[in-house]
């Protein structure tokens, strides 16, 4: 028997966390749990939560000792266990911590996809945890072309499951910024001068709209040194304040700032560290210790930089453009192993970095639950302040992949396959053996890979992969009888289905396009017919991110050859509930 234990006089934070406390308790041990005040007097194990466990913990309970984030889990003799932190969140992270340390697990969003045990005899055995998080930022985020596939009941369970795994901490703003550092519908009409310099094949120059800014112009330092300052005094728990480039090229080629590129290949590096060494001077007057964050190794940043130095508060963004499919210190990949030369150079350059990884860059699943949690601790031991983890695919295979990722995120000293047999034995139970056999063998097949792309291929699914993977899921549905077991299963076998036609109509359109033919084209159209029925037939299931199949499918009926890398279909912005910011995590 046992009771949940508030203060006198509770925050409402405590109160929350309280009543998730009763009914997961609920649930555990068959009984009602009551929740009482500490001045009532009662029988059984004493849950004190919040305030209550406070008053037992004292000054250990100080953000001092515990950061924003940290939490203390302590029994108290056989009759009492303090559940606290330092604020209403990091209480609320010690009671789900709680849960766990019961056998509590929520693997996916939602009722369906938790573990909960039955203990009817809760007992207090000797319990003693300090927590405080690897990361101060831990973000998992659907972008602006998958966010829209979801349904509204997912978005709520997506959030709900977030929180339960202790995702979120401090606010990380890193998105690219320059378009909304200085706006160019306030300020090109009388300032062209801000903005890119483009210079023409044929001698002329031009001030240009939708490219970069003139960050050699003082003016430019002087307005976005502003933004920084006055964001910073809005936000005063963030992280980080973003600098980070627009997301293209056609930066400035004004001689100025042109003077400041090093040697080619990575030159503009140096210039665009310039300039947040210059803003991040200006913010250290008003707002000493916050951080100015940029995309410091992306695509239209190719390297470090050779001539300066980040400043003390500014955090390089290493964007992970490293192959997915190998894990992170595979010998075998050569483009893992050039990714980690760039960011050890950052690292011995920088006092802090921030990480910036993708899940399922493609079309089709990537598996990487093998590899992610390894890549984590990769980011955490070079340095990595925060982890922003864009989702452009939705599959069953990823789901794991988000399972691993946030528990490491949290604590990334973690045994990463050891959690993920834990998905397997407790997730898919009665069916854990072909399950894993099912995951095991997209993970083989993506280490055979003499690729290195950040997304899994369609000609990685050949037709013998695609037989045996079927044939795991055949053993599943054999092993499972109830529903919920049924249910869990048949996710993978309708992701699998809207593999293989996927994977057909790619292969019957690459057949056509090497040797045209009208029974060629009536083959592609048929097998583009076939993928497109059954993604309709799913939609709204929650399984994949079918509007952006479909329109991957109405560009393969336009002659637009399939790819595996993800990306909007010819106009995401034209979904419902397209969101630019969301897309690029500002």
């Amino acid at each position: 028997m046992c009771r949940i234990v508030l203060a006198v006089s509770p925050t409402e934070g405590e109160r929350f966390a309280a009543e998730k406390l009763r009914r997961y308790l609920s649930r555990i041990t068959r009984a009602e749990v009551p929740i009482t005040s500490a001045d009532e007097a009662g029988e059984g194990v004493r849950l004190l939560v919040g305030g209550a466990g406070g008053a037992r913990l004292g000054t250990e309970l100080s953000p001092l000792n515990l950061g924003p984030e940290g939490f203390i889990l302590r029994s108290f003799g056989s009759d009492a266990i303090a559940i606290a932190g330092a604020n209403d969140q990091s209480t609320l992270s010690a009671v789900y911590a709680f849960l766990e340390h019961l056998g509590c697990r929520w693997f996916l969003p939602g009722e369906s996809g938790e573990a909960i045990p039955w203990d009817l005899g809760l007992s207090c055995a000797p319990l003693d945890r300090t927590e405080i998080p690897d990361f101060y930022h831990r973000v998992l985020w659907y972008n602006g072309w998958v966010a829209p596939t979801l349904t509204e009941p997912s978005k709520a369970e997506w959030a709900d499951w977030c929180r339960k795994n202790r995702l979120g901490g401090l606010p990380a703003d890193h998105g690219h910024a320059y378009y909304r550092l200085v706006p160019e519908e306030t300020y090109f009409a009388e300032h062209p001068e801000y903005f890119s310099l483009v210079r023409y094949p044929d001698g002329t120059t031009k001030r240009e709209r939708g490219r970069q800014l003139c960050t050699s112009n003082p003016e430019v330092i002087e307005i976005a040194a502003r933004a920084a300052n006055a964001y910073f005094a809005a936000n005063p728990t963030s992280l980080c304040f973003s600098l980070s480039p627009n997301d293209t090229s056609g930066f400035c080629d004004c001689d100025a700032c042109r003077a400041l590129d090093g040697p080619k290949p990575n030159g503009l590096s140096d210039r665009i560290l310039t300039f947040a060494n210059a803003v991040a001077e200006r913010t250290d007057r008003e707002h000493p210790g916050k951080l100015l964050a940029y995309y410091a190794l992306y695509g239209n940043l190719p390297g470090p930089p050779t001539k300066v130095k980040p400043r003390d508060n500014v955090m390089p963004v290493m964007v992970n453009s490293a192959c997915h499919l190998h894990a992170i210190d595979d010998p075998r990949c050569p483009r893992n192993a050039r990714w980690r030369e760039d960011v050890a150079k950052w690292r011995r350059l920088s006092k802090q970095l921030f990480a910036y990884d993708y899940f399922q860059y493609s079309d089709l699943p990537t598996p990487i639950n093998r590899t992610i949690g390894a890549r984590i601790r990769y980011d955490r031991d070079m340095g990595c302040l925060g982890f922003s983890g864009e989702v452009l695919g939705r599959s069953p295979v990823n789901d794991i992949a988000l399972y691993i990722a946030a528990r490491m995120l949290w604590d990334a000293d973690q045994d990463p396959d050891a959690l993920l047999e834990e998905f397997y034995q407790r997730y898919y139970r009665l069916a854990a053996e072909p399950m894993r056999d099912y995951f095991e063998t997209l993970e083989n097949a993506a280490r055979r890979q003499t690729e290195h792309p950040l997304g899994a291929p369609w000609e990685m699914y050949t037709p013998e992969l695609l037989a045996e993977l079927q044939g795991h899921i055949d053993r599943a549905r054999a092993e499972v009888h109830g529903s919920l077991l049924r249910e869990r299963v048949e996710r993978a076998a309708l992701d699998l289905q809207a593999t293989r036609l996927l994977v057909e109509a790619a292969r019957a359109q690459a057949a056509w396009m090497a040797a045209p033919s009208e029974d060629g084209k009536s083959t592609m159209m048929q097998a583009i017919g076939a993928a497109e029925e059954f993604l309709n037939s799913i939609a709204d299931r929650d399984i994949v991110a079918e509007t952006i199949l479909l329109g991957r499918l109405a560009e393969m009926r336009k002659g637009q050859p399939a790819g595996g890398a993800s990306s909007p279909s010819a106009s995401a912005q034209s979904q419902p509930g397209y969101d630019d910011a969301s897309t690029f995590g500002d």
